[in-house]
């Protein structure tokens, strides 16, 4: 597949200049003549048969192949509807894990990502490409920094401990927590989801992945210096 971001092509969001290019491209070449319409096709698919309502995983595996086995596809396009399914089905993976969990700071596609190797690296880089200002959070023993990620309106710094990842994200603290049941750990208030959460300086950071145990080590000792 191309590089070409279709969705802004199509919904005309595309630079003039990019757009004349592709306008160029397509005149040119039929695979990529080809590529667009399977786009077209899957999304039609989409918009008819799973967007109109809520729709499992399972559900959209079985509209996708529907899509790929109807006798109105053309065969040479069956592979780039593919390639779009597999993105898509990744993204509602993505987006139904953060609907179970109300309490998910990251409700919006990861952006871009940088390795790190320490807390100072990754809040620099989260201080300078976000809205968000926070100091460098303390780690457990154990703990290593190993990437920093942003989205729209979050980001997260990994950390790999014990062999298991752990992921500290945040996001501006808009009421995030509210009708989350609360704890009181070290003399701090925690609020409990899927993850362990904190508010700071007009911030919030929720910790996810790895275990129980460890997430409560890494919140508790991320949050002590705020």
């Amino acid at each position: 597949m191309s590089s070409i971001d279709w969705q802004s092509y199509e919904d005309q969001t595309m630079d003039k200049a990019t757009r004349e290019d592709v306008d160029s491209l397509l005149r040119k070449d039929q695979a990529l003549r080809e590529e667009l319409a399977g786009f077209r096709a899957f999304r039609e698919a989409l918009q008819t048969s799973a967007l109109g309502q809520e729709v499992p995983i399972d559900r959209l595996n079985q509209s996708l192949r529907n899509v790929v086995q109807s006798a109105n596809v053309r065969p040479q396009r069956v592979r780039y509807i593919v390639a779009f399914a597999a993105a898509a089905v990744a993204l509602f993976a993505v987006f139904r894990i953060v609907n179970h969990d109300p309490l998910a700071l990251a409700t919006t596609p990861e952006i871009t990502r940088i390795e790190a190797n320490d807390t100072l690296v990754a809040a620099n880089w989260i201080n300078n490409t976000t809205p968000f200002h926070i100091s460098p959070p303390s780690a457990p023993a154990g703990a290593v920094v190993v990437s920093a990620r942003r989205g729209s309106n979050w980001a997260c710094i990994d950390f790999e401990m014990q062999g298991a990842t752990y992921h500290l994200y945040i996001a501006k603290d808009v009421g995030k927590f509210e009708n989350a049941q609360s704890t009181a750990r070290a003399g701090k208030e925690f609020f409990v989801g899927k993850g362990v959460g904190w508010t700071s300086d007009g911030h919030a950071f929720y910790v996810r992945g790895g275990n129980e145990v460890g997430r409560w080590r890494l919140a508790i000792e991320a949050s002590s210096i705020r």
